[in-house]
Formats: C-alpha cells, structure tokens, sequence
C-alpha cells in the first residue's frame, strides 16, 4: 500500500462496511551538532547544540571521546575539555516509520590551548671576558612568543627562545629572564638568571711538544686574574677530555713518557671556567742499537784497530783510550774494556750498546786473529824484523796451499779454504816460524 490516505470497504455476514486507512511514509532521522566555539583556551565553557530531523520528541545520548557524557538534552555544556577531544551526539528518533531510529551526529574536534608554562628555566652563568654565553628558556603553550629582559627591561630584538651574548664584556653583567606570550593568557615570566663576568685571561697558551721515549715533559700555561685555580685534562684517543688527578698547578709534568701517550692532547682549566688551547705530546721510540765488534781479544802488540760493528751506521763509538773510532792496544793495560757505541735519529732521539773486548801479552812475533776463523777472515800481524819473509800454508795433508811474501805488518786475508787445520809457516834467513790456523764454516 503506497503511502497516503485509501478509502477500503469491507463486507462481514453480507453487511460492507467503509474505512478509511492511513499509510504513513517511512522517514530517515538524522541529527547535527554545532558548537559555540572549536578554537578555545583552557577552561573555556563551550556549548554544543543538536539540530534533529525526523526526530520525532527524540533523546540524546552525548559522547566524549566516545564514552557517554552530558544529559538527555539537545545542548550540552563542558569547561574541561582538552586539546584533540572528540563530542558526537546519538539521536533516538520517536517518529513513526523512523528508520534506523538512533542516528550519530557529525563529529567536532576540540582545538584547545594552553597558557604559556615554563618547563625549563634558564640557567646563571660565570663566563670570562670576551667569550660567547647562551641563556635558553623551554616553554609549552599555543603560540608562544618570547621577550627577553636585563634587570626587568626589555632587550631590543631578544625574542626567541634563546638569547645569545657574544664577546660578553664586563659591562653584560647582570639579572636575565623572559617572558613568554601565548595565544591564551597569562604570560609567564622565568625565574632570573645570574650572569657574571670573570676578567681571566690566558697570555700563555701550553704548547705541543715531541720528545723521546723515556723523557720528562713539562706543559706549562700563564694566566692573569685574581684567585686563579688550575686543572689539567687529558684527552686520549680524539675523546673527551677528562680531568688528571692531582695536576692542579700552573705546570703539568709527565715523567719518563712512553710511546703509547704519542697522540695525546693536554689542556688547562683556569679559574674553573677558562680552557686553554689543547697542546699535543709526540712520543718518538729510541732507536734500536746493537754492538758486535769484530774481535774479543787483541794483543798489546796488535796494530791500531779501527772500530766497527755498530747498527744502525753513523753512531759514535766512546771508550777508555778510543778517539775518532780507533785505538791503539799498546797504549792499554792488560784487561777488559768497554766500547759503546752511540747513535741518534733524525728525530734527535738516542740509544746506545756497548761490547767488551780483552788485552792480551804480546806474543811470538806472528800473530793471527781471530783463531779459530769461523769464515776465513784472518788478520795476520808480522813483526818488524819479520818483514819481507816468505811464507807458505799447508794443509793437513801436507798440501801446499798458497804462498807469499810478507810485506806489510798488518794483513787481512779472505781465505776460501774449507774447514781444517792448517800450518803457515814464515821463513826468513835462518828463522823460521810455524802458526796453526784453524777454519770453521
């Protein structure tokens, strides 16, 4: 039956009869909500209304955030709300044909702000003259704006949230705060911070050094001032620098240092405020040194010797009786004695060795050295009155070897002989003396 009014007869027991029938049309509830404002501060009352259709004599069920709040009214009231909350509003239709017949409004979002409150006050400083000093104020609130005061006045241009003083001067001195604006009132105003201005001054900065292994090292800062405290740090590594117990003097020094500081860097504090340039330590290692003369033992009678055997090349060799790195074993007793040999870097950096060797008697007129030869490398020292001899070697076997004349005192011989004994016999008139040589490979 369509909607609208129809007349209808009906007959019951052969008696008709005439109706009329009333077809009500279905109808859609719906509902929508306004506020008195959506941009609000803190504690502002906001009333929110409900407009129905097909409402019918309807109830309301109010929500915030989606849980039940407010009465069966079409106005409900809050003072409480908060940034970011939601209200709806469902609607219960009584009209007739009402389909469905709870509806949910539109939804409003609250845009709520707050009066500025300062979370973060800025902090009193004590800075020297000439350096750069930062105050910085955290604040929560809606559109915050900041003016920053000396001694209640305002700073021109001081509007942000930090305020930066650069190459302070004695005269920056002083009480410093801020306030800070919102769109909600009031203003906040932080509490005051101290600034104070010390007049310390480094005129000598500590300087970087390269030393040696196993030197003392002194770093050493100059300062004018009233009270001056002084601490040294240490920075290993790039990292932090971290403060070193005890130095607390106007000088640092590291005693016997070793390579593992090469790298570090070392600075002063003074005046518990004031850091000095950082000064960098180079450790260079001492060079390594080694002595191997090439004798142990030499007779009195043994021409002047001329000293090798030191590593690296270009040292000095120093000793009882030793000048310009040669000697004379006649000019010694009989004994032991020491040579050391000496050399420096091209960093300046020093090291030495030292090796022993043995004065022995004169003895015959032939003298061979070093006896065994472990390579064949012999020295044969011939007496004066031996000069000119001919001599002859042979081997074990009685197998002439080699032969010559005698003709300086002091000869060095390679001889490439194998391993074995051998007899050198020197002739010269009606002497004759015979020397065993032993070589070893």
């Amino acid at each position: 039956i369509a909607a609208g009014t129809t007349d209808i007869t009906y007959t019951v027991s052969g008696v008709s009869s005439f109706k009329t029938l009333t077809v009500n049309p279905n109808v859609t509830p719906s509902v929508s909500i306004s506020a008195s404002a959506t941009t609000i501060c803190a504690g502002t009352n906001v009333t929110f209304t409900a407009t129905p259709t097909n409402g019918g004599t309807p109830t309301y069920q109010w929500k915030l955030n989606g849980s039940n709040v407010g009465t069966n009214s079409t106005t409900y009231q809050n003072a409480a709300l908060a940034n970011g909350d939601v209200v709806t509003c469902v609607m219960t239709s009584t009209a007739s044909c009402a389909s469905p017949a709870s509806v949910t409004s539109n939804a409003i979002t609250m845009s709520v702000s707050s009066a500025p409150s300062i979370t973060t006050n800025p902090l009193s400083q004590t800075v020297v003259v000439g350096s750069n000093v930062t105050f910085i104020v955290v604040a929560t609130g809606g559109g915050l704006t900041y003016q920053w005061r000396k001694g209640g006045v305002n700073i021109n241009g001081a509007t942000s949230s930090s305020y930066t003083i650069t190459g302070v001067a004695l005269a920056d001195a002083g009480s410093f705060d801020v306030v800070v604006t919102g769109t909600c009132p009031p203003a906040a105003t932080s509490t005051a911070a101290t600034l104070t201005v010390n007049t310390i001054s480094i005129t000598t900065q500590p300087a970087s050094q390269a030393v040696c292994s196993g030197s003392n090292v002194t770093f050493t800062v100059v300062a004018n001032g009233s009270n001056l405290t002084y601490q040294w740090q240490v920075s290993t590594g790039g990292g932090a620098f971290t403060n070193i117990s005890g130095a607390t003097t106007a000088s640092l020094t590291l005693n016997a240092v070793t390579v593992s500081l090469s790298g570090n860097q070392y600075r002063c504090v003074v005046g518990g405020i004031l850091n000095s340039n950082a000064a960098t330590l180079t450790v260079n290692p001492l060079p390594i040194v080694t002595l191997i003369l090439p004798f142990d033992t030499l007779y009195q009678n043994s021409p002047i010797q001329i000293l090798s055997g030191g590593t690296p090349a270009g040292g000095v060799f120093t000793g009882t009786g030793i000048s310009g790195g040669i000697f004379i074993p006649g000019a010694f007793q009989l004994g032991n004695y020491t040579v050391n040999y000496r050399f420096i870097d091209a960093n300046g950096c020093a090291a030495s060795a030292n090796d022993i060797f043995t004065i022995i008697p004169k003895a015959d007129n032939i003298n061979l050295f070093p006896n065994p030869s472990q390579d064949g490398k012999v020295t044969i020292v011939v007496s004066p009155d031996l000069l000119g001899s001919k001599v002859k070697v042979y081997a074990a076997n009685g197998k002439k070897v080699a032969e010559w004349i005698a003709g300086n005192r002091y000869t060095t011989w390679q001889f490439k002989w194998p391993s074995g004994f051998y007899s050198i016999v020197f002739r010269k008139g009606n002497t004759e003396i015979i020397k065993r040589l032993i070589i070893m490979r």
